[in-house]
């Protein structure tokens, strides 16, 4: 999972069958806040998403990516994207193997010929040592991260994570300037109640001397 606002995203759309909601406007934006506040109280829509984390995963680390294209719950762009942005910080050693259909879970399940591909890897970075019946090319799980269909996935996840970082914190800047405001408020309005009040009796003096001046001046 390379962001969870983007499996919130394709959850509601694709697992709970409101693809509808995703299209309304900045959907992406104040959908994920939703599910925190119904069903992750401790998930925090713009924090530190893995997308922008990958440059501190150790580049001779092998990874191995397997993704149904039609998983209900986590995007099939999402996993494309993973597999550039780990390939274009530096690790060769990250493999993707795509399957063809909408499971989410259990993916080597009654398949064989991944098993074979997954021990095939394993056995080239010296993790496990199996005898195979046929040669497997691994550079086939393995293509060129620069293609748009990898790239464009990142570039766009990238973009929208940003955002929700640039919006929070506009948020919060705002709820400052908000308590801010109303302290000062609160104190202007403490100040003028604290005014002492005005000698209603001198006033009255004064008028009648104004008064009385103009009745002489007559």
């Amino acid at each position: 999972m390379i962001s969870g606002n983007d499996a919130i995203q394709h959850t509601v759309s694709d697992a709970m069958g409101m693809p509808w909601v995703t299209r309304l406007p900045l959907s992406y934006y104040w959908l994920p806040y939703g599910a925190k506040i119904f069903c992750f109280p401790h998930y925090s829509p713009a924090g530190t998403q893995v997308i922008k984390t990958l440059q501190d995963i150790p580049n001779d680390i092998p990874i191995i990516i397997i993704h149904s294209t039609q998983d209900f719950q986590l995007s099939h762009k999402g996993a494309l994207a993973l597999y550039h942005g780990l390939r274009a910080n530096g690790n060769y050693n990250v493999y993707l193997i795509e399957k063809w259909g909408s499971q989410h879970l259990n993916l080597l399940e009654n398949d064989e010929q991944t098993k074979e591909v997954v021990q095939a890897i394993l056995e080239n970075h010296n993790l496990k040592h199996v005898t195979h019946e046929r040669a497997i090319n691994l550079a086939r799980y393995q293509p060129n991260h620069r293609e748009r269909r990898f790239k464009k996935p990142y570039d766009d996840l990238n973009k929208k994570e940003a955002w929700h970082q640039r919006i929070w914190t506009t948020i919060k800047v705002g709820a400052i300037l908000g308590i801010v405001a109303a302290i000062g408020f609160g104190i202007k309005k403490l100040t003028r109640a604290k005014k002492p009040a005005k000698d209603l009796s001198l006033k009255t003096k004064i008028k009648n001397i104004f008064s009385n001046w103009k009745l002489n001046g007559r």
